[in-house]
């Protein structure tokens, strides 16, 4: 795994919950779309409004990486 890569989702992570690089020591990928028999892993909201105003109330809205 990169280091970029995986820079980036600890940054993910400490952004919401803080303190969350101290507890991870060995971190780990899961290639979803390589995984036999697995369409995905997250449920498809859409741009649903409620969605992004429960992300935005909240203030740990994290941004998806491409």
């Amino acid at each position: 795994m990169r280091v970029g890569r995986i820079s980036r989702r600890a940054a993910d992570g400490e952004h919401l919950f803080p303190g969350y690089r101290d507890l991870v020591r060995r971190p780990f990928s899961v290639a979803w779309p390589n995984v036999p028999f697995q369409k995905g892993a997250w449920i498809d909201w859409g741009d649903a409004p409620r969605r992004l105003l429960r992300a935005a109330a909240a203030g740990r809205a994290v941004p998806v990486h491409g």
